[in-house]
């Protein structure tokens, strides 16, 4: 439990200090793009998800705790998507948050392991940030 509010609590605080959005995104867009993200990774469709990446697209993830890791950073659209799908593949349920920014909540076995921030632009993710449980780390 104490996990699960560690990682709302950085969840909040990237929103809070998030940098100004690249262009004002519609609710509508944020849906969209997110049910094609989500459809993608439960079908673990590497070419599906790709394509809702933006060519310049990267992606950082931070894992919870003080374990001295640096945050891991992937460029490009079949990097980002390959580790992606390591994580947020099978066995994943992805739901989208209930906040105006697309947000994501990735669930393993009814736990949450990870939130992730997508930045969009054009109908397609530009920047995923993602916080993850350090017990998701090992995830295959």
């Amino acid at each position: 439990m104490g996990t699960c509010r560690q990682l709302a609590r950085r969840a909040r605080a990237k929103f809070s200090g998030a940098s100004p959005r690249l262009a004002e995104v519609s609710d509508a867009e944020h849906q969209v793009v997110s049910e094609r993200f989500i459809t993608a990774c439960a079908n673990g469709d590497l070419q599906a998800l790709t394509a809702v990446l933006d060519p310049t697209v990267w992606g950082v993830g931070t894992i919870l705790g003080d374990f001295g890791l640096p945050p891991q950073v992937n460029h490009g659209p079949q990097d980002v998507a390959t580790n992606l799908l390591r994580y947020l593949g099978h066995g994943a349920t992805l739901v989208t948050g209930p906040v105006g920014e697309p947000v994501l909540l990735a669930f393993a076995e009814r736990r949450l392991f990870a939130v992730l921030v997508l930045t969009v632009r054009d109908n397609l993710i530009l920047k995923i940030e993602a916080t993850v449980d350090p017990s998701a780390a090992n995830r295959t």
